[in-house]
């Protein structure tokens, strides 16, 4: 550490830039006290600039307090005081390192500007002399070398440290109302994290199965979004099933009341039985020449609807459709009507395809997937 020089410097030379302090509290009653008997009451440290200047690395507040005793008149700006005269080649961490100690020493700053002090430090340091390993060998810079420099304890600086780096990546936390508060928050964001990453971790391990495996692969197969644009990219012959679910024209929040039907994109009644040509055609034409089509339909009123247009677009199909069984049903009017626990789907061919299970019965009873 180079050693400084005691000098005389007139007021009108010092000036300020770029220092970590912000808040300088209450300057006339500062101003008052500096004015009285007390006089200047502590020297300022000031680096030598090149121009003859002396930039302010210490004693900010009560070089503003002084500029408003100028502005008022009650001093001269060439009135001479004391200084610390730092070189201009001054080491960068010797002026935080001064201004830090300085500041601590007189009206408490804002725990926010004292963090970003103390991490500034301590980075310095770091890139100077590199990280310490080890607290038992002395190979670089460690939090103990930054306690001892700045007159703390070990655990505080440590604590500082980190919040220093959770304010960065979590700007929110620098609105607490205290460092306490702000650490309180930071190990309670701290703790969510660590479970969230001990979920993910046994999401992954789950995951990780020949079933997950093939499950996510069957999803990831899927290409969501219109079906009449997209389709238009599927080559013809290629498709060896496929399955049309398509909204039913019967306006489902009558039949769902109270369920949210945000994403149910129905098809109005005038123009369903053309929809279902348009989607037929498509089906057909990239389907391969041996293949099946599955088609949902609500039997009231489209049945006959459906029929003709699976006729119109060229599918062979038996007209007694198959059935989905569930377990219980569904009942808008249970004074007068039973539960509905099946619905219908035509099996459709293109070309001959035969089916694997012959023999097998028309009614598939499985539960819903919720």
């Amino acid at each position: 550490m180079k050693e400084y020089d005691w000098k005389l410097i007139p007021i009108s030379s010092m000036y300020q830039e770029g220092r970590a302090r912000t808040d300088y509290g209450e300057l006339e009653t500062l101003m008052n006290s500096m004015l009285a008997e007390e006089g200047q009451i502590h020297n300022f440290s000031v680096k030598k600039m090149e121009d003859g200047r002396y930039k302010i690395i210490a004693g900010g507040r009560r070089h503003a307090a002084l500029q408003l005793a100028v502005e008022n008149e009650l001093i001269q700006a060439d009135q001479m005081v004391m200084a610390h005269v730092y070189p201009t080649d001054i080491d960068p961490l010797l002026e935080k390192v001064v201004e830090l100690n300085e500041n601590l020493m007189h009206k408490p700053m804002e725990w926010q500007e004292e963090l970003k002090i103390q991490k500034q430090i301590h980075d310095l340091q770091v890139a100077r002399f590199g990280q310490s390993t080890s607290a038992n060998v002395p190979d670089g810079w460690s939090q103990q070398n930054t306690a001892e420099l700045t007159g703390r304890s070990k655990a505080s600086v440590s604590q500082d440290l980190q919040l220093a780096v959770a304010i960065e990546e979590i700007p929110a936390l620098a609105n607490a109302g205290t460092k306490s508060d702000a650490m309180k928050i930071m190990k309670q964001v701290a703790k969510e994290m660590d479970l969230e990453a001990r979920a993910q971790k046994v999401d992954d391990e789950r995951d990780d199965t020949p079933a997950a495996r093939q499950k996510k692969e069957l999803c990831d197969s899927y290409i969501v979004g219109d079906f009449f644009e997209l389709v238009k990219g599927v080559p013809d012959g290629v498709v060896d099933l496929v399955e049309v679910d398509p909204p039913y024209g019967i306006n489902i929040q009558d039949y769902k009341p109270g369920e949210s039907t945000l994403d149910y994109n129905e098809v109005d009644a005038a123009g369903y039985e053309q929809f279902l040509v348009d989607t037929l055609l498509e089906a057909y034409r990239i389907m391969s020449p041996n293949s099946w089509l599955i088609f949902w339909f609500a039997p009231d009123p489209w049945w006959a609807t459906v029929e003709g247009a699976l006729e119109r677009t060229g599918f062979s199909f038996n007209r007694r459709p198959a059935l989905w069984t569930k377990p219980s049903g569904m009942c808008t009017n249970p004074n007068t009507n039973l539960a509905s626990d099946w619905e219908p789907f035509f099996y459709a061919r293109k070309g001959t395809p035969e089916i694997q299970r012959k023999g097998r019965s028309s009614q598939f009873a499985y539960s819903p997937v919720v």
